[in-house]
């Protein structure tokens, strides 16, 4: 542990308390300032896409081929009047402004708080084998000061999952704030990426977010640090898939929308089989629906977090069709405050979950074992990549061909009843995860058509 165990210990403390009754206050619509969306008629020409932009006073900036969606300059202040300019035009679909999705602020981490290396491995994640033992350990006066302990059962089988398989080379697309891909538990995982903010290539993780999100879907399972070697840090829900690592977010935790969709394309072009989301908003977007349509009819399996906000809102991208949108369940199969709920497909563990974290945020180690960084975050961002990590291991199914067949497994195979007196369907559709039951679900006589899920 790289800190005061005093002032640690207090900290936590005062965030275990905050974790059971946070709930964010909905935020405010935001969009780019100068900058709109527009996406033109099918059969529309060169010359007509130049006047309309001419007429409507907009630059285009850039364009995602896949989709025809072009990123347009406008003047600041004026972003409702162009819209309404371009939609006055024929030859235009649509136009829209380019929304600010959020990373939603991890319930359990502020700035200043502890991170720590994976002093306690396995026996941290609950989430993949809760025997009712204690978690978020931190050192103390003369041992160690334990703020949780389980439930039996609640969590997702992922021991169980295990024997029967590990799965495979699957490529998970984490497309979030980029990723440490120097962590030794995730350099082995790194399949490429691509920075949608800075446009220099480099996907490293100047925020955390998602770091923390790739070592919960693919954590390397028994890699050795150190001499004499041990066994180091976490393990992923799919230990053998890759992550490819795509940077829409600012260290701030805003991510606009033409980065987001840039990056689904990119996905789609690099063979990923699986996307998550661990971000959104409350505001519907026409582009954004239309990206993530295409990636689904393009064979992938589409992840999306539910919100932090207690509430029964809407919350894109994971309210859009085709998209299996996660709420989260917490180490004793409740829903905690802050989680989303209602009409969301399926709930993951979200609560105190440990996972990586970007290597400069912590100070060197050479303990074995202990050589990466490591730290605990709550909310329903933690909750997504361990569907996406689920969906990787159903997509090694010899018999699973389809994205429709992934998702029919993964939410029919839930745990409707959870081992809390209140039902896990009761606050979603499905219930909770449960990675055993999906590796051994019946698949349908074929793969389901026309297959709609989410709103």
């Amino acid at each position: 542990m790289r800190l005061g165990k005093v002032l640690a210990a207090v900290t936590l403390v005062i965030l275990a308390v905050t974790l059971r009754s946070f709930a964010q206050t909905r935020p405010a619509d935001s969009f780019v300032p100068g900058e709109i969306l527009v996406k033109f008629r099918p059969g529309s020409n060169a010359s007509a896409k130049a006047n309309a932009h001419r007429l409507a006073g907009g630059t285009p900036l850039a364009e995602i081929a896949r989709t025809g969606v072009q990123r347009t300059a406008v003047p600041a202040g004026n972003e409702p009047a162009a819209i309404a300019r371009y939609q006055r035009n024929p030859n235009v679909l649509y136009a829209e402004p380019n929304f600010i999705r959020s990373i939603p602020t991890p319930v359990s981490h502020t700035s200043g708080s502890e991170v720590v290396p994976g002093d306690y491995y396995f026996d941290e994640q609950w989430a993949l084998h809760n025997t009712g033992q204690q978690f978020y350990c931190i050192p103390w006066i003369d041992g160690e000061l334990c703020l949780y302990i389980g439930t039996p059962d609640a969590d997702i089988d992922a021991p169980e999952a295990w024997a029967i398989s590990m799965g495979a080379d699957v490529k998970v697309a984490v497309i979030d704030s980029g990723v440490d891909y120097s962590h030794p538990d995730l350099a082995g995982k790194y399949a490429g990426g691509e920075d949608f903010i800075f446009n220099d290539g480099d996907p490293m993780d100047d925020q955390g977010h998602g770091t923390h999100v790739a070592g919960t879907i693919a954590a390397a399972m028994n890699n050795l640090t150190g001499n004499p070697t041990e066994e180091e840090g976490v393990v992923g829900v799919a230990p053998n898939a890759r992550v490819l690592a795509y940077k829409v977010c600012r260290s701030d935790g805003s991510c606009d929308d033409f980065a987001i969709e840039q990056a689904i394309a990119r996905a789609i072009t690099d063979g990923a089989q699986v996307i998550n989301m661990s971000f959104g908003a409350y505001t519907y977007s026409q582009s954004m629906y239309d990206a993530v349509q295409d990636a689904w009819n393009g064979g992938l399996v589409i992840v999306a977090g539910a919100g932090n906000d207690g509430t029964t809102a809407l919350f894109y991208p994971a309210a859009f069709d085709n998209v299996i949108s996660v709420a989260a369940f917490d180490e004793d199969h409740r829903r905690p405050t802050f989680s989303n709920y209602g009409w969301v497909d399926v709930s993951a563990p979200g609560n105190v979950i440990m996972s990586t974290y970007p290597q400069a945020s912590c100070g060197g180690s050479a303990v074995p074992g202990d050589t990466g960084c490591y730290t605990w975050n709550a909310g329903t961002s933690m909750a997504t990549p361990h569907v996406s990590g689920a969906a990787a291991l159903v997509w090694s199914r010899a018999d699973v061909t389809s994205n429709s067949q992934v998702v029919d497994v993964l939410l029919n195979s839930a745990d409707a009843q959870g081992v809390d007196a209140v039902r896990l369907d009761s606050w979603t559709t499905h219930g909770g995860l449960n990675l055993h039951d999906a590796l051994t679900y019946g698949l349908l006589p074929s793969a389901p058509t026309g297959l709609r899920f989410g709103q």
